[in-house]
């Protein structure tokens, strides 16, 4: 039997298995690390729920759903065995179709929001916590949700929880506070760069300019002073135009990345 079979076969037991609420953990004991990725985030199951929502979801999504937290459990705890629970978490492939025809994708935290789940977002946040990963699964949902489901923790009393996500959520918001500082910054200094470049240009396409419409007057004095204008004003441009791209080429930023820098930053968040 082939990998892709071995899989297949496995996803349809998993799913049965969280259905008949059976022993998840036993099931996905001994499963590889590349079958356990495959099959908790492949979206293979269509669930119709109530008020109207059509769902296709992941086995934890189906957990979710059914709210089957022996089976959240099990699949959190064998996706962290795996070193898979942030793959597992911050992959946003579940689709929620609504009775309007209206539809969105989210994690698996943003389904257990959708559906005001609380021991299942309090499961999946504590894992997060657990594994460090915590800024990384709640920065994957809206703000507003994110502010529902603190909304959730502190009704339900959940203190300590709702402290680390309310710091988390500071953090994700400072973040991205300094890129946006970062851009506009950027934006103007590149715009400052440009409008020297064009003043350059203008400066030297005159002069330019100027010097050939007397040099042509003096060598042929017979010309008009309309001819000598005209050729005065091409050579402005094309000088100028030359000037222009010369003087915006020494004065542009230099934006470029470090490639190698960023692939090893990827790599040791990937570890």
């Amino acid at each position: 039997m082939s990998g892709l079979e071995e899989q297949l076969k496995l996803y349809d037991k998993l799913q049965k298995t969280i259905n008949n609420k059976g022993n998840v953990a036993g099931l996905l004991k001994g499963a590889s690390k590349d079958d356990l990725l495959k099959i908790l985030t492949d979206t293979g199951i269509i669930e119709d729920v109530s008020s109207g929502k059509k769902c296709t979801v992941t086995p934890l999504g189906l957990a979710i759903i059914l709210d089957r937290q022996q089976s959240i459990e099990a699949i959190l705890d064998a996706a962290v065995g795996q070193g898979i629970l942030q793959k597992v978490l911050t992959t946003a492939n579940i689709t929620v179709k609504l009775s309007d025809g209206m539809e969105y994708t989210v994690t698996p935290l943003g389904l257990a929001m959708s559906f005001h789940n609380r021991k299942s977002i309090e499961a999946i946040l504590g894992a997060a916590i657990g594994k460090g990963i915590l800024k990384e699964v709640f920065a994957g949902i809206e703000k507003d949700n994110r502010g529902k489901i603190k909304t959730i923790l502190k009704g339900a009393g959940n203190q300590d929880m709702l402290d680390k996500t309310s710091q988390v959520e500071k953090d994700i918001s400072d973040n991205r506070a300094v890129k946006g500082n970062s851009a506009s910054n950027e934006s103007a200094t590149t715009e400052q760069a440009t409008n020297k470049a064009i003043m350059i240009g203008v400066v030297c396409g005159v002069i330019a300019g100027l010097a050939v419409g007397i040099g042509c007057g003096v060598a042929n004095a017979g010309l008009s002073m309309l001819v000598i204008a005209s050729i005065a004003v091409v050579a402005a441009l094309a000088v100028g135009l030359a000037a222009y791209g010369i003087a915006y080429a020494i004065s542009k930023p230099n934006t470029k990345v470090d490639e190698t820098k960023v692939n090893g930053n990827a790599q040791k968040i990937l570890v």
